[in-house]
């Protein structure tokens, strides 16, 4: 993670994006609520139990931009992915998983009992710093620190040439059973594979 970013985040409660600076004020669930039901953009950082929210401009600022390169998401990043990244009940899977995007429905005619329902930051009280945006055109929802994130034992498996060829003629011979080698999937018959 950004430690610049994330010093300015969690002392002084400002967030950069685009190059602006915005500065995050408290704010209780209800008052967060209103903001969620309304459509002016916005941002909401979790901070133990406190909630700090911004208004952001309506223009396309795009949050995942600035997210994306610092900070780390605890439940997927670079091949390390929490071992309860699943919509299984508890305690295999974990309830921001299961619960509904709000984002992608907010037109809805169910608004408020959407925003009741959805994936929310202040509904989890496992989250221990988490950032959401909200009426924007991409949302974003992610975990900094969770109390019950358990880190997955998948490690990334790298596969050689060879190792490629023979999965690659393998999945060739299950499309077509007349494929006999690695030579005829480069004839004219198939996409050139190199």
């Amino acid at each position: 993670m950004n430690d610049i970013l994330l010093d300015k985040l969690l002392k002084d409660k400002i967030v950069t994006i685009g190059g602006k600076e915005y500065k995050l004020n408290p704010i209780s669930k209800e008052s967060l609520f209103e903001f969620r039901i309304g459509e002016t953009p916005g941002l909401v950082f979790k901070c133990k139990n406190e909630l700090w929210y911004t208004e952001l401009p309506a223009a396309n600022v795009r949050f995942s931009e600035v997210e994306r390169k610092a900070y780390k998401h605890m439940c997927s990043s670079d091949y390390e992915c929490c071992a309860r990244l699943s919509a299984l009940p508890d305690p295999e899977g974990c309830a921001c998983i299961r619960d509904r995007s709000y984002g992608s429905v907010r037109k809805s005619a169910h608004k408020i009992f959407l925003c009741k329902t959805s994936l929310r930051i202040e509904k989890y009280p496992f989250l221990v710093y988490a950032i959401e945006t909200f009426n924007m055109k991409e949302d974003v929802f992610k975990v900094l620190e969770c109390k019950q994130c358990e880190r997955s034992n998948y490690t990334q498996h790298i596969m050689d040439i060879e190792e490629q060829r023979r999965r690659i003629l393998a999945l060739a011979q299950h499309l077509n059973p007349d494929v006999e080698d690695f030579s005829q999937i480069n004839s004219n018959r198939f996409p050139k594979i190199e």
